[in-house]
């Protein structure tokens, strides 16, 4: 581990270079029994780290920019996903957009983005500037739920990037339980 030790990817890094988000140009659904490509949604960039699948959807943030798909490495700065991303959900079985909402401004110092989701949303959680950004948005129709900011317990040894978890009703992350209906 010495070699990985004060280099820019360090796993607490907060700079733009350790904080990039793996990215993908397109989503494919096979068929599981027979292998089969079913259907494939292309994009310019989709944050592989906030695919989330539940019931009959795939939800996850999309960056709306043509120049991300001349890019030599699937490996995205905050600085080229952020400015023109949205909240995408697919129908599971057809691939076909059921809704897209814009994602609020994010910071470009973001650590990290996850996505949640239970029988009734989708949360979008994200985190910089010394705290935790969650934003609910129906799964029916795409529309903002609620927002809330959690501060951080720390900038150091994974405490800024730690995954909520979304479970019985409500959001853990520590130290902060929320309510996941209301935030």
């Amino acid at each position: 581990y010495e070699e990985y030790w004060n280099k820019a990817s360090w796993y607490d890094g907060k700079g733009a270079e350790s904080t990039a988000k793996i990215c993908a140009d397109a989503i494919i659904a096979y068929d599981k029994k027979y292998g089969d490509q079913i259907w494939t949604y292309e994009m310019d960039a989709g944050v592989q780290s906030t695919i989330t699948i539940v019931d009959d959807q795939v939800l996850f943030v999309e960056a709306n920019d043509p120049d991300l798909k001349k890019q030599k490495s699937g490996k995205l700065t905050n600085q080229q996903i952020w400015p023109n991303a949205f909240v995408v959900c697919l129908d599971r079985n057809t691939g076909k957009v059921m809704w897209r909402q814009p994602v609020d401004t994010q910071g470009d110092d973001q650590i990290v983005s996850f996505g949640l989701a239970d029988d009734n949303q989708f949360v979008l959680q994200t985190s910089f500037g010394g705290q935790f950004h969650f934003a609910s948005y129906r799964r029916d129709n795409g529309e903002r739920q609620w927002n809330r900011e959690v501060k951080w317990p720390s900038d150091n040894h994974g405490a800024h990037m730690q995954h909520a978890v979304l479970m019985d009703g409500k959001i853990f992350v520590q130290p902060q339980i929320l309510d996941a209906t209301s935030g």
